[in-house]
């Protein structure tokens, strides 16, 4: 009898390991660079669009090299939004009071991922933003996504400056429908 449970409660330590094993290899990262211009603007507390141009998102090619496609897609999470201004290189963000990042998609309505509120003027070129938490599955099932950036000026902004826009999604998915 005791051998019966000792077999037992080893082939459920073996599929509970197996488990996360095999989760590991469901998930994985996108990885994506952008790039835009913050157009220079005297006006200061007045929010500012800036759409960037529509970018492939390539991900039917990712799921592949990840062993899924898009239906096995269960979560698609944004797990880091990163800008930093390239040109001029003296360029500092701090200019800025408030960023908020949009996302679109044909047949989807424009979402936020990312913000930063109160940025210190003392922020310099680099400005990590703050993840919504919202899921995103549908719209990286697209072809195409358009970023948008609503800035907000704490000071006026004499120059247009370059920007490099760098986010991971997390995904979760089945592989070959495990």
């Amino acid at each position: 009898m005791l051998k019966k449970y000792i077999f037992i409660l080893s082939v459920a330590i073996v599929a509970l390991t197996s488990c996360k094993r095999i989760k590991k290899f469901t998930e994985f990262d996108l990885d994506y660079h952008n790039k835009g211009t913050i157009v220079a603007s005297p006006l200061i507390s007045t929010p500012l669009d800036i759409l960037l141009p529509a970018g492939s998102t390539n991900t039917q090619e990712q799921y592949e090299n990840n062993n899924t496609n898009k239906d096995l897609i269960e979560k698609v999470m944004l797990t880091q939004l990163e800008i930093t201004a390239t040109s001029p290189s003296n360029a500092s963000l701090g200019f800025l009071k408030e960023i908020h990042i949009y996302l679109s998609a044909d047949g989807l309505s424009d979402i936020e991922i990312a913000y930063k509120n109160d940025i210190p003027e003392s922020i310099g070129n680099y400005l990590d933003l703050d993840e919504t938490g919202v899921e995103l599955k549908e719209y990286l099932a697209k072809d195409k996504v358009t970023i948008r950036m609503k800035v907000t000026n704490r000071k006026a902004n004499n120059q247009d400056i370059d920007v490099d826009i760098h986010t991971i999604f997390h995904v979760d998915a089945k592989i070959l429908g495990v």
